[in-house]
């Protein structure tokens, strides 16, 4: 069996194999690669729905659309800086490794980085310029990554909960 894909240009069907015909030898890879790419579709479909959740959050505590849209940017810059892709989580100071911590997106940074065994492929790696990650950061199981991202979406739907409930007793 070869996969491919067809498209249709100027009323001519044209196809071009994607794959090479499946064999027993080439199977356990694909159904790796499969799993792989399950792992980093839940991540990143719990992580969107954090990500959702927090912009309600925002939602509940603004009376305009204007206002929402000034803070967005409060929202969004400390999901840059510390999520840990810009700056490695191991170069910031102290401090700042600690505030990590309450930022969604380095639990996702290191979620995708344990799906994808990119601990292993740092370890492994022969290349010059050494990595500024340390392996041990993408070595978080994937079931607690999910379960710290799982906590975040409780957390920022419960505070929108109670706020839009505070809210609607106020008037």
């Amino acid at each position: 069996m070869r996969l491919s894909l067809c498209v249709q240009m100027r009323g001519r069907a044209v196809c071009t194999g994607i794959l090479p015909p499946m064999t027993e030898r080439s199977r356990p890879r694909l159904l790796a690669w499969a799993a792989v790419l399950l792992a980093l579709f839940v991540v990143l479909a719990v992580t969107g729905f954090v990500a959702v959740a927090m912009g309600l959050l925002i939602s509940s505590l603004v009376s305009s659309e204007d206002q929402a849209a000034s803070f967005i940017p409060l929202a969004l810059i400390p999901q840059l800086l510390f999520g840990g892709a810009i700056v490695a989580v191991a170069e910031m100071s102290g401090a700042m490794q600690q505030l990590s911590k309450l930022v969604f997106s380095r639990w996702s940074f290191a979620d995708i980085g344990a799906a994808i065994d990119m601990g292993g492929r740092i370890r492994d790696s022969t290349a010059e310029i050494p990595s500024r990650y340390p392996p041990e950061f993408f070595e978080l199981p994937l079931w607690r990554g999910i379960g710290i991202l799982v906590i975040f979406l409780l957390g920022f739907l419960g505070i929108t909960y109670a706020i839009l409930q505070l809210n609607r007793r106020e008037g």
